[in-house]
């Protein structure tokens, strides 16, 4: 389908200024207010004669009025009954599911309010609703409704989908179905999901409940449309389609907003994720079995704020992936993906005061895949910043915490930075905390806690190197550059049996204020201090401030460690110093 962007429909004043002997007068001319359209029978019925309008009746009447509607329902349940084959063309009306279709010049806006209705879909094979109004202008809003049971449907929208600028506000699609549906490898297939927005208009959700979708996604927005905005909604237990399972955005022009929801359990397919730190990796990667992204897929920018994204489960990512990410104050746990497990993301991306834990991989990343640019692009933007957060007790093959990898060229000096972060508890069979390679420009530690983090046992004896931290040399890196740069940071507390650091030769430069405690991290400033018996770092626990931290205990030797300018506050957002120095590490 096709899709026109949504309009606001803002009266225009019109001022005619009227000669007098005495002042001007002024009168201003509203807009005309939208036809309303009162459904008074819960009856699902096509009869001109009997004096009631069912919703389907309102929807014909709506087609058939100049300009705006608003088809107003009761807090009832109206049950689509009539579920003959209908018309002719997806944009029937006569029976199975409801469709709004116009020609006009310019769209009209309708508006369905729904006051607490549920409307039950009792035909199969058909959706609730389709919008195939084009026409630049055409929106469909949709307020305080509950859309369900719609059962084996055949068009990818299984309970709404538009052509129109699509807004939903307190609107609840639950429990129905797509048809099953068999891909094969990298092939094609439906995007289908319980919400589908198509075209160029914009899709707005505040306030919403998308779940229980079997053999979909939850919302699908995909084709040139305009930007999506998604607020305060739950999407929840959705099978997904091949590409996502929660919420997919692809081939979008206009940049995605998600903020303040819930993100949970979506394609699971039967698959338990535990309620805890995995052990081992839950999910290999295979396309035939799963769909590919499990929380949220974009393609393009992603801002998110407040979200809580966890229980997913994809065959690539299990939580939330984008190729430009800002997610802030956020947490994804307990995801499982059969590349990357928490959050993947490309370059020009930032995370601040996000906890990402428990999440597992079957390749790498298990917390977080950076996706660097990769050559052969000459010039690539901003580097990655991931900041104020904890990344622990995630679990992957290579990368338990962290993967880092890309070796396109950045404008700058630079090309991912960890700042006043913790890395902690993760667990890897190479790799252990972080894991960086193929890099033509360096991952800098600012103020950065590695702490903690464990060799795995899955596949026979851990790899060489496991570590805490693994910055390696590849022929696809430059040779010219280091691959590390640390600045007051502690790497710490590994396994009895792996290194803190596994560093390529002359992969890594100190900038003063580090900390280790086996003497492998090359720490060769004045200011550092290396083979420490115990940098006395307390455990992981809420220690003030929006995410875990492990905080140096009185004594530690990370106290009023640190050189240089080490900003105003720390991970915690507590100011610093505390005391006549800053400390080395996060907090």
């Amino acid at each position: 389908m096709g899709c026109g962007r949504r309009r606001q429909w803002i009266g225009a004043a019109a001022f005619v200024a009227v000669a007098a002997a005495t002042a001007p007068l002024t009168a201003e001319v509203a807009a005309a207010a939208p036809t309303a359209i009162t459904v008074t029978t819960t009856v699902d019925v096509l009869d001109d004669g009997d004096g009631l309008t069912s919703l389907r009746e309102a929807v014909a009447l709506a087609n058939a009025t100049p300009g705006d509607t608003e088809i107003v329902l009761a807090h009832a349940t109206y049950a689509l009954s009539i579920c003959g084959p209908g018309g002719a063309g997806p944009a029937a009306n006569d029976a199975g599911d409801l469709n709004l279709a116009r020609a006009d010049a310019l769209g009209p806006a309708v508006t369905i309010a729904g006051n607490g209705a549920t409307v039950v879909q009792t035909c199969t094979g058909v959706a609730h609703l389709h919008d195939d109004r084009t026409t630049a202008g055409s929106s469909l809003t949709i307020t305080d409704a509950t859309f369900t049971g719609a059962t084996d449907v055949l068009t990818d929208a299984v309970s709404i989908g538009t052509a129109a600028a699509l807004t939903l506000d307190g609107v609840t699609i639950t429990n129905n179905s797509h048809a099953p549906i068999v891909w094969e490898p990298d092939e094609g297939a439906p995007l289908t999901g319980a919400v589908v927005h198509t075209g160029p208009g914009s899709l707005t959700i505040d306030d919403s409940t998308v779940s229980a979708t079997r053999h979909a996604a939850g919302i699908s927005a995909n084709g040139t449309g305009g930007t999506v905005a998604i607020h305060g909604t739950v999407v929840h237990d959705n099978d997904g389609n091949q590409i996502g399972a929660g919420i997919v955005v692809v081939e979008r022009d206009g940049a995605a907003t998600i903020t303040d929801s819930t993100i949970t359990d979506n394609g699971t397919n039967g698959l338990v994720v535990p309620d805890g730190p995995p052990l081992v990796p839950l999910v290999e990667y295979n396309t035939e079995t799963r769909t590919r992204w499990g929380g949220v897929i974009v393609d393009g920018d992603l801002t998110a704020r407040g979200l809580h994204v966890e229980g997913n489960v994809g065959t690539w990512n299990g939580g939330i992936a984008a190729d430009g990410l800002q997610l802030s104050d956020s947490v994804v746990r307990r995801n499982a993906g059969g590349v990357s497990g928490g959050v993947s993301f490309g370059t020009t991306s930032l995370i601040e005061r996000t906890t990402i834990e428990w999440n597992s991989a079957g390749a790498i990343g298990g917390g977080v895949w950076a996706r660097l640019c990769w050559l052969p692009i000459d010039a690539c933007p901003d580097p990655s910043i991931v900041r104020d957060s904890t990344i622990a007790a995630n679990v992957s093959d290579i990368g338990g915490g962290m993967y880092v990898a890309g070796n396109g060229t950045f404008v700058g000096d630079l090309g991912f930075r960890l700042e006043r972060t913790t890395v902690s508890e993760n667990l890897a069979y190479l790799g252990a905390g972080i894991r960086a390679t193929d890099l033509n420009h360096p991952v800098e530690l600012d103020d950065t806690t590695i702490a903690g983090n464990h060799a795995a046992f899955w596949r026979g004896a851990p790899g060489e190197p496991v570590a805490g931290l693994s910055v390696a040399r590849t022929i696809l890196g430059s040779p010219d550059v280091p691959r590390l740069v640390m600045r007051r940071s502690v790497v710490a507390e590994a396994d009895a049996n792996i290194a803190a650091c596994d560093l390529a030769a002359d992969a890594a430069v100190s900038a003063g204020g580090n900390v280790d405690d086996d003497g492998t991290c090359g720490l060769d400033e004045a200011s550092d201090l290396s083979e420490v018996d115990d940098v006395g770092l307390g455990p992981l626990a809420d220690n003030g401030g929006p995410t875990l931290t492990r905080l140096p205990a009185p004594g530690s030797p990370l106290l009023d460690r640190a050189v240089g300018t080490c900003g105003p506050a720390d991970q915690r957002g507590l100011p610093r110093p505390q005391g006549p120095a800053c400390d080395t590490g996060a907090v």
